[in-house]
């Protein structure tokens, strides 16, 4: 945990995968870091290196929590570009942590990237229910369940989004585009 800790608080990638390295070595049971690494290796276009390093780590798995081992299937499904694995890894991550709006938020923006409405429309009122006051959240709800369909949710989050920010303009430019794809 301490070369995990001074890895998050590194000022160079070099220090931070040092520290990574010997937090794995230190207890390879511990899934954090192999995340952290492999996102650090993906951002210096090292995807081998990342792919093996989760690939390492999802072979540990078992001896891990199943919310930890949901994140690194997660990590693993956005080095390969699969959105469906992403989606499905996202599902189990909010089951296990239903009270992690992060995950919500995620699995609601799959879900509409995938054209799933109704569903994204469930995931972001859920997400609200972790966050009520999310106002990004509240206008996606707006658009999802516009394009799901139903107006009227469409409508009454995006009055709950200009109740929370009444001077900003968004609010009721989302509100014209919902009127607008509703016809």
């Amino acid at each position: 945990l301490k070369a995990y800790v001074a890895a998050k608080e590194s000022a160079t990638a070099a220090a931070t995968a040092q520290n990574l390295d010997q937090a794995i070595a230190a207890d390879p049971d511990f899934g954090p870091p192999y995340r952290l690494l492999a996102q650090l290796q993906a951002q210096q276009q090292n995807r081998p290196a990342a792919d093996a390093l989760l690939g390492q780590a999802l072979a540990r798995a078992g001896a891990m929590p199943p919310a930890e081992r949901a994140r690194l299937q997660v990590e693993a499904a956005d080095l390969h570009s699969d959105s469906a694995a992403r989606q499905d890894a996202l599902t189990t991550l909010v089951a296990l942590e239903p009270n992690d709006p992060a995950a919500w938020s995620s699995l609601a923006e799959s879900r509409m990237s995938r054209r799933q409405y109704p569903q994204a429309v469930q995931a972001y009122q859920n997400l609200l229910e972790v966050e009520p006051e999310d106002v990004n959240a509240l206008n996606q709800l707006g658009y999802a369940a516009a394009y799901a369909g139903s107006l009227d949710t469409a409508l009454d989050a995006l009055r709950r989004y200009q109740a929370l920010r009444p001077a900003e303009a968004n609010p009721l430019d989302s509100q014209g585009d919902v009127n607008l794809l509703a016809g």
